[in-house]
Parts: structure tokens; sequence; C-alpha cells
């Protein structure tokens, strides 16, 4: 068992008290991967989760650098568990949630327009996507006011029925397929 991982739910970092929802934690200083690095130097070098851990810490880096903005996405993150826990789908929302900072990166650099079919075709398995389009809506995942206020938040309005729309079908597609794993929607890591 590696050292990084995904804690369930809005999680403040005992060290720097920052709070995200699925913020990725180092077990061994029991901190964000950011104040981990910071911690133990050298010695993340021998550690088996090295290479996602970068990736997570560079996601991190990015996330704390928007903190003005941050309420909004905690905010959302406490909707979308609160949502999805009838379904025992919180890990596929976390999941969603933290590819949707991918998104806000991504639109730094490109018109919305655009940036969504990349983002999704980025972040979903390929075989994911074809299935969405065919999937019946077993649940509707309702959390287009907290969206809203992201949107407003981070210059994506106009997005808000589709991110809502995706992830009600990724929770109905989860619910058909009797798979609540994120790995087998998202491209984890990407």
């Amino acid at each position: 068992m590696g050292n990084l991982y995904t804690a369930r739910g809005v999680v403040i970092c005992r060290s720097c008290g920052f709070a995200a929802p699925g913020l990725d934690m180092c077990r061994v200083t029991d901190t964000c991967v950011v104040c981990a690095r910071g911690t133990l130097g050298d010695r993340c070098d021998a550690c088996p989760d090295k290479a996602r851990c970068d990736v997570a810490a560079e996601g991190l880096r990015f996330l704390k650098s928007l903190e003005p903005w941050l309420d909004v996405y905690v905010d959302l993150g406490k909707y979308v568990t609160l949502q999805l826990e009838r379904y025992d789908r919180v890990e596929l929302g976390i999941a969603f949630l933290k590819n949707l900072m991918g998104l806000v990166k991504l639109l730094q650099r490109e018109r919305k327009e655009r940036a969504f079919p990349i983002w999704v075709a980025s972040v979903l398995r390929k075989d994911v996507v074809a299935k969405l389009v065919r999937v019946p809506y077993v649940v509707r995942v309702d959390i287009l006011r907290p969206l809203r206020e992201f949107c407003s938040a981070y210059k994506c309005e106009g997005l808000e029925a589709p991110l809502n729309n995706l992830l009600s079908a990724l929770v109905s597609l989860s619910l058909v397929e009797k798979n609540g794993d994120p790995s087998r929607y998202f491209r984890l890591g990407v």
C-alpha cells in the first residue's frame, strides 16, 4: 500500500489549514501532499507513490493558488457529497470535483465552447464517453445552484447545465453498472 491517499469528503490539512474536497494526503505525515513534500524533502524519492504524488502536488499547488475563491469550491464539494451519499457514490463525486479544477485550469487557455469537450475527452475513459450518451437517467443529481456560484467565481458561466447533466449521467451509469469505483470512469492521475 502506498502513502498517497485521497481523503473522503472535505478535509482540512492539520499543517497548513487548507481545506478542500478530496484533499490528496500523505499517510506518513498525515498532511496534504504539498506540506508533506516540505516536511519529508528527499525522503519522498523512495516512496512508491512518487509519480502520482508529483501530479497530486502540482494540482494542489494550482488549487491553493485559487484560494480567494476556494470557499465556493468547498461549498460545491459539501453539496455534491451530501447529494451522492444516498447513492453511495461520494468517491465518484470527489473524482468529478478534482477533475473539475482541471477544467478551470484549461479555461485559462481555451474558450469554454472548446474547453468543455476537450476536458470531457481527457478526464473520462473513452468507453465511458460512448456509454454516457445512451445511459438512461436513473437518478437526477441537482447541483445547479452551487454550480452557478462556482461557475460565476471561476469564469465558466454557461457550463452549469452540462456539468450537472454530466454528473447525473455518471452517477446513473455507475448505478446501472453497479460499480462505484471512480477509476472505472475517470482517467485518474492524468
